[in-house]
């Protein structure tokens, strides 16, 4: 969750009502990631991604070449590598 100082969002410039919405968007969580944050949220190197996960999960091309992937799809990735293990 992004974090940042509100303190500023008590101008007298700004009323109720934009203090509600800025609030708001900066609490939102990003929906489309780069290759290095969506290797981040999975834990393992951007090179790892490129190799193990790159392949199986769509990309969401932006302003043309921009190439991000979606929190969905590695939520799903992720689902469906799941193993269990057995008993001790």
């Amino acid at each position: 969750m992004i974090t940042a100082d509100l303190s500023e969002l008590h101008h007298s410039d700004t009323n109720e009502k934009e203090q509600k919405l800025l609030i708001r968007v900066l609490q939102l969580q990003p929906i489309l990631y780069t290759r290095s944050t969506a290797a981040a949220v999975l834990a393992i190197s951007p090179s790892s991604f490129d190799r193990h996960v790159a392949p199986h999960v769509p990309r969401h091309y932006v302003g043309g070449s921009l190439v991000r992937y979606s929190c969905a799809d590695l939520i799903k990735f992720a689902e469906g590598r799941r193993t269990e293990l057995p008993p001790l």
